[in-house]
């Protein structure tokens, strides 16, 4: 019998993450973007297919669009796109960097929600805490919390704490 070969998360996400950065390459987005074919790219053009994620950054590529056009003819060469491509992958990467230190980590988390100042978390003191969108997956989270609470004495501690967390994000939750 063949067996199926399985890819571990971190070869999907490293699968996800090179296909990104094909999409990413400036000769792919020139080919992709350039409407009328003449190998520059127009601000109409470089914004008109932004999908939602970057349309958050909307606001900034007229900024980045102005500075990259060295020579102010209103159009982007392949060079001139590689200097907005390196922008936004900067702006990117410093609001990812962002986002991560804004993440409350389990420490705070569990000095937050541990109501009976045990140094664990029970699943009632989990779910009291949640806001109405996480109360509507309150299933998901007592089986992430049953799978993450390895002792089985029903609390996690800080090391299922972060176990419960990381499981959760993954499940967008």
């Amino acid at each position: 019998f063949l067996k199926e070969e399985k890819k571990t998360d971190a070869e999907e996400e490293k699968g996800e993450e090179e296909e990104e950065e094909e999409e990413m390459r400036p000769e792919k987005i020139l080919e992709e973007f350039d409407q009328n074919k003449d190998g520059k790219l127009t601000l109409v053009e470089l914004t008109a297919e932004l999908d939602e994620e970057d349309k958050n950054q909307e606001h900034d590529i007229p900024k980045i669009f102005a500075v990259a056009d060295h020579d102010k003819d209103g159009m982007l060469d392949l060079g001139e796109l590689n200097v907005v491509m390196d922008q936004l992958r900067k702006k990117q990467e410093a609001d990812r960097e962002e986002q991560e230190h804004d993440k409350p980590d389990e420490v705070q988390i569990l000095g937050d929600f541990d109501k009976d100042n045990d140094g664990k978390l029970s699943l009632t003191e989990l779910i009291g805490n949640l806001d109405e969108d996480q109360k509507m997956r309150t299933n998901d989270i007592e089986a992430v919390f049953a799978m993450t609470d390895v002792d089985k004495d029903n609390k996690l501690d800080l090391q299922e704490l972060k176990a419960a967390i990381q499981e959760l994000d993954k499940r967008d939750i």
